[in-house]
């Protein structure tokens, strides 16, 4: 049961990380270059 919830945990953050990431993604090339 304790490994199932680490991994659950797992997925989350990696799932909650690539949409971060994806969304300074977006947001560093909808501004201009300095």
């Amino acid at each position: 049961m304790y490994r199932y919830m680490m991994k659950e945990l797992l997925v989350i953050v990696a799932g909650l990380s690539i949409c971060a990431f994806t969304i300074l993604f977006f947001l560093v090339n909808s501004t201009p270059n300095l």
